[in-house]
């Protein structure tokens, strides 16, 4: 049974992003039962849903339309102090598989015992991992505001 259920937020403002999964968000509704909502932010129109965790954590799925490879970020809130432990219980109830996670945020990758493969064709990680930190850099500057 899942420890976790849907829930419906009209912004996603203060949340940041922690992981970006290789799967899209249709593959993934349709692993969880997750039903997905269009909508739109500053970059493009998204495919968004979210979760409350038993443990009180919104976690929030956005998959932004023009997105290469993919590219569904999960983002939690900006206020969470154990963002490393929610990743691995994330990753290990939703049965998200090692090869599904592109990136991980810079700042929890030594934390989490969750790893991202290694992107063999980019092994520098150029484009997907750089936009992905320059966004999550801008974030935590600005409180989760774009």
């Amino acid at each position: 049974m899942a420890s976790w259920k849907p829930i419906h937020m009209q912004s996603w403002s203060g949340f940041l992003p922690v992981l970006v999964l290789t799967v899209d968000h249709e593959t993934l509704g349709k692993r969880l039962g997750l039903e997905f909502a269009r909508g739109f932010d500053d970059l493009d129109d998204t495919f968004e849903a979210g979760i409350r965790t038993d443990q009180g954590r919104d976690v929030a799925f956005i998959q932004h339309r023009g997105a290469p490879d993919c590219a569904l970020q999960i983002l939690v809130q900006r206020v969470a102090t154990d963002s490393a432990r929610t990743i691995d219980q994330l990753v290990e109830e939703l049965g998200i598989a090692s090869e599904e996670i592109a990136w991980i945020a810079p700042h929890l990758r030594e934390a989490t015992s969750t790893k991202a493969m290694p992107d063999l064709a980019n092994p520098r990680g150029d484009s997907l991992q750089r936009v992905h930190e320059d966004v999550t850099e801008r974030r935590y500057k600005t409180g989760g505001e774009d």
